[in-house]
């Protein structure tokens, strides 16, 4: 598995490059400057890309040639104007033309439907974590990159949601 490790000579992700390659990961590090490329392949980094996540033309050459690059990745996708429950229901509602209201489901009925293991466990302390500290929101450049391209609005997405059904 070839991965793009982002933060690869920071504090918590530095700690995590040394443990993905002992698992077996070709770890492709990000780094802004030959210092830190240095450093990234000092920790075990098969190799560094330069680049800034300032700059998404900088991050789509840094993800070329990973092959399934995107396989297996966990981001936080964002687009401009991060909204709540109660306001992403409302934008539900506006474009079909139907109603949608926002409910909260408790967390441990929820988990309760899903099977036990690691994916539920991760997915619970990832709910507690938000619920706990909220949820912000982040940095549509993230999703830029991914995409290569600028991210359609929420209003957007439900819009072609809407004219798709």
């Amino acid at each position: 598995m070839k991965v793009l490790m982002v933060g690869a000579t920071g504090a918590d992700a530095g700690a995590v490059l040394p443990e993905l390659v002992e698992r077996g990961a070709h770890v492709r590090a990000l780094v802004r400057d030959e210092r830190r490329a240095e450093d990234a392949l000092a920790r075990g980094a098969a190799e560094t890309a330069l680049g800034d996540l300032n700059d998404p033309a900088s991050l789509r050459a840094a993800l070329a040639l990973t092959g399934d690059r995107l396989s297996y990745g966990t981001f936080e996708l964002c687009a401009p104007g991060m909204v709540d429950r109660v306001e992403m229901a409302a934008i539900a509602s506006e474009e079909p033309g139907r109603p949608v209201h926002a409910e909260v489901t408790p967390l441990e009925e929820w988990a309760a439907r899903m099977p036990e293991g690691p994916e539920r466990d991760g997915l619970v302390r990832m709910m507690r974590h938000y619920d706990t500290h909220g949820f912000p929101g982040g940095n549509s450049l993230v999703l830029s990159a991914v995409l290569g391209r600028e991210p359609r609005t929420l209003r957007g997405c439900f819009r072609e949601l809407a004219q798709a059904s």
